[in-house]
Parts: structure tokens; sequence; C-alpha cells
């Protein structure tokens, strides 16, 4: 944070509005340097030349590699874009050469837009559109892909075999800058994308090293899709700090008990777990005790059982486990809560405190601030509020409001939609939603977009998609839908409809 962020973050803690709890304020830390994410990679390469900064199942590279392949790259990018700071796509399957495209989109002085491969040719058209990319960052079996999208392609692969030194580009870099934006589910049919800051990522992960530190001999793993905020957390948390990120293989993903035994075979010191393998770990770890290098675990995203990651506790003592929560629209966690046997006294796992530098009001459907205890609507303001909705101004609008509480007159709050109660300890407690927003799978889905293209299509006349759990522990959409009079059309039909426009994860398991 910089002086003038730190004397703003101030204000927004006025002594005399914290009305019963209402208001929860994080630590205000002031930021070690002024610089920005790839810049404290670099600082970290220059000290650690010889280290892996990233390896994978099929290959690795060092942090002299990765600075000296992602500097010839970011030069690249920057000829291309004019020296402009714009948006840059990256498309790539989980591996090691994701880091030199992340790192040099980050030094051509853009911020990167993930672009799932898997996605509907449809969908990656909006997000291209709506970013306006000129390039997008993919390797050589994904470039026919984009070969009708009008934007230009650079392959990593290409650069892999450089054997000379180029200098990255001459910019001046600001922690103020974008560093990504992801896209989320829009209720309106049209995904929409999340600006965030350098300094906000940094602040987070700051705030996890005063948790829980990393460095250099640690091992870190990569499990999440890059579309997915928590992979800003997974990818960078290592890197910045001289350690090593190692990416989870696919053949370990989708099963806990495989994933646990690869994090002990490799040493993994730091990870981060879904929920649906939450319980796995529990069994493993019960089977295992004392057994294992973790020294951080992150899990969250949805709601966990507090006395199963207890037993985890118990059975692994030397683990450091925290429940994260936040929206991708305030920096992937908003708020973080350290799991011990001493506040064991929650049916679900509180989603914790403020982290650092951050604002929690808890209000009413009035906008008044809610007695301690009660039941309201969280807003998040602080550093790791993200700029807003790409392109989308009157829905940023309705989101991103005025802190009417702050004394500082541009102070804003994100209006999560997310219903909570303040115990008694201070650690915050989820309750479910205002609106009709899931999560499935650790990503977030708005039920709206889904009913939308249900509807555009000239045989339905009205649609509801609802978050089902017929099973317990086992999650899925499913759509209900009414004809128009003497109108049909097939299942097959719907189902190709919808996958013109939707990732698999949001396809409903029945209609």
């Amino acid at each position: 944070m910089s002086q003038q962020e730190i004397e703003k973050f101030e204000l927004s803690r006025s002594p005399g509005l914290d009305l019963d709890g209402s208001n929860i304020y994080g630590p205000v830390v002031t930021q070690d340097s002024n610089l920005t994410i790839h810049e404290r990679f670099s600082e970290k390469a220059r000290k650690f030349l010889k280290t892996h900064a990233v390896i994978s199942d099929t290959e690795k590279y060092t942090y002299e590699e990765v600075e000296k392949l992602s500097n010839a790259m970011a030069g690249k990018i920057s000829a291309l874009t004019d020296g402009k700071s714009s948006f840059v796509g990256i498309s790539m399957e989980r591996s090691a050469r994701v880091v030199i495209g992340l790192l040099s989109i980050l030094k051509a002085g853009c911020a990167y837009v993930p672009l799932d491969p898997s996605y509907p040719k449809d969908r990656l058209n909006d997000m291209l559109a709506d970013t306006k990319a000129p390039i997008v960052i993919t390797t050589s079996n994904l470039k026919p892909i984009f070969e009708d999208h009008g934007v230009v392609t650079l392959c990593v692969d290409d650069f892999l075999e450089l054997t000379h030194e180029e200098p990255p580009p001459r910019k001046e870099y600001h922690p103020e800058s974008l560093a990504y934006v992801i896209f989320t589910s829009g209720s309106t049919g049209r995904p929409k994308g999340v600006c965030c800051f350098h300094k906000s990522v940094l602040n987070l992960l700051s705030d996890f090293q005063n948790r829980q530190s990393i460095g250099h001999g640690d091992v870190c793993s990569w499990w999440t899709s890059l579309n997915f905020d928590v992979s800003v957390y997974e990818i960078f948390s290592p890197l910045i700090e001289g350690a090593t990120l190692i990416v989870a293989p696919e053949s370990v993903r989708s099963s806990g008990p495989d994933l646990m035994e690869w994090i002990y075979e490799n040493n993994v010191t730091s990870a981060y777990l879904p929920p649906f393998m939450v319980s796995d770990l529990d069994l493993w770890a019960t089977r295992n005790p004392g057994k294992g290098t973790l020294r951080r675990l992150l899990v969250g995203v949805e709601p966990i059982p507090e006395r199963t990651l207890l037993a985890i506790d118990e059975a692994m003592p030397s683990v450091h486990i925290i429940n994260g929560y936040g929206p991708t629209e305030t920096t992937i966690c908003s708020t973080l809560y350290s799991v011990s046997p001493a506040n064991a006294t929650h049916e679900n796992t509180p989603i914790g405190k403020p982290v650092q530098n951050t604002v929690l009001r808890i209000m009413d459907e009035e906008g008044n601030l809610t007695p301690r205890g009660s039941v309201g609507e969280l807003f998040i303001g602080g550093v790791g509020l993200a700029e807003g909705y790409l392109n989308r101004p009157d829905l940023s609008q309705a989101r991103f409001v005025r802190d009417q509480f702050s004394q500082d007159s541009g102070a804003r709050l994100y209006r999560t939609g997310d219903l909570v109660r303040l115990h008694e300890d201070g650690n915050l407690e989820f309750l479910g939603r205002r609106d009709f927003q899931v999560k499935i799978r650790g990503f977030r889905v708005e039920l709206g977009e889904i009913e939308t293209l249900l509807r555009a299509l000239e045989p339905i006349r009205e649609s509801v998609v609802l978050l089902r759990e017929d099973d317990p522990g086992r999650q899925n959409l499913v759509a209900y839908f009414v004809f128009r009079e003497g109108q049909s059309i097939s299942i097959r039909s719907i189902r190709d409809h919808l996958k013109e426009y939707l990732p698999d994860y949001m396809m409903p398991a029945a209609f």
C-alpha cells in the first residue's frame, strides 16, 4: 500500500461508526516494496538462478531460464502492442511453460486473460471481443483454435530453444496496474470480466506469508484451472518467494487419495485442495498419521464441516490449515480462518476475519449496519477490491457501490450477495446467498445465464435452473423448462445449443 492508500484506509475506519461489530477491519500493513508481481519474481531470479522455478511431469525450468525466456517473449509482445498497455490472452493447458507465458505478459506491461481451450468458440469470441486482446499466448497444438478469431498467436514453444539473452522491455511498472482479467458467469447470459491489480494480489500473498511463510526450498503445488482465481495464489505465491512450483498431473487431479500420495512423494509443503477432496484427505491423513510434508494447506470456496478439518489437523499436526473465502471481485480471498482445536465450536468452518488492508461491512436490505450476531449481506472494501467489470459500467455501478460509512468520499464496497453472521469470537459464518448464484466444483455460476440461453430457443417459453444435491456430496445442475403451446425440441438439440456457449461445468446434468 502507498502512504496515500494507508491514509484513505485509515479514514474508512471511522471509530464512531463501529456499531456493535457491523464494521470489521483487517490489520493495516504497509507493503515492503513498490514492486509488481513480475518484478518480485525477477528479484528472486537474480538470487536463485539455478533453483527450479517450475516443474511438471514432462519439463522443468530454473528461475534463470524462466527469466530469460519470459524476457524474450515480453519483448515480442511489447513490439506487437506498440508498447501500449493492453490485455493479452493466454490459452494453454496446465504445464510448466504456462509460467513463462504469464510472466511475459506482465513484463510487457499487459494484463493476462485466461482463455480455456476447452471453452466453446462463441464464449471465447465474447471474451476476446470484450478485452480486444490483440494477442493470444498459446502452444502449437492449440494454435488452430484461434485461427478464425482475428488475433495474433504467439507460441511459447517457439521461444524454448532461445540461446541468447534479451533484456526485458523498458517500461515503468506500477502496483496499481491491472494484472489479470478473469471472466465469471453472468446472469444476463454473458460472462463478465473482473479486472484485478498487482497490488491486490501482493497484499493477499503478504497476508498468507504472515500466517505461514514459504520460501526457498519449499515446493508448492498447482491444481486449479487458470480460469479459476485460486490459480493466481497457487502460481505466484511460490514464485515471488524463491520456492518451487510443481504442476499436479492430470492423472492425479480427480482422485483425492492419488493426489495426496503425489503430494507426499514430491515433498509438497504448500497446497490448495478443492472442497470435494477434503474428505479424501481426512481419510488419507487418518490412515497415515504424521505422514507428509505439508506445512500450509488452503481450502475453501464452499462450506466445509469444521470437524473434518479438525480431524486432518489432529492427524497432520505440522500443517497450518487455512479456510479462505472471497469473490473474484475482491481478489481471491477477503477473509481467512486458521483451523485450531481451540476454536472448535462451529458446525461449518467459519470463513474467518478480514485479510490485511480490508474492510468488511454487514448490512440489512435497507443498507443499515446490522447488530452483532444478526444475519446480513457482506460488503467488502479495501486494497483487494477489483477495478470493476470490463465494459459493463451499469453492472459495475450496481455491484461496486459507494462506502457510505467511510470518510473517504472515493471509498467503494463490493456487494457480495452473500449472507453472513458475526460470531462472538470475531469470525464470520457464511450462511448462503441472497440471490440465485451458486458454487459448483469451485466455480461460481449465475443460474440466470443458463436460463437466458434456454429461453433463447424459440420452442421454450420459460426455464428455471436449480442446483440439486440428491445424494450427499454430489451436486448437479438441473434445468426445468416449459414449451410454448404446440412446439417442442429434443433434449439433444437443447444440449447442442448450450454447448455452443457454456463450459462443461455449467452444463445441466439433467433436463
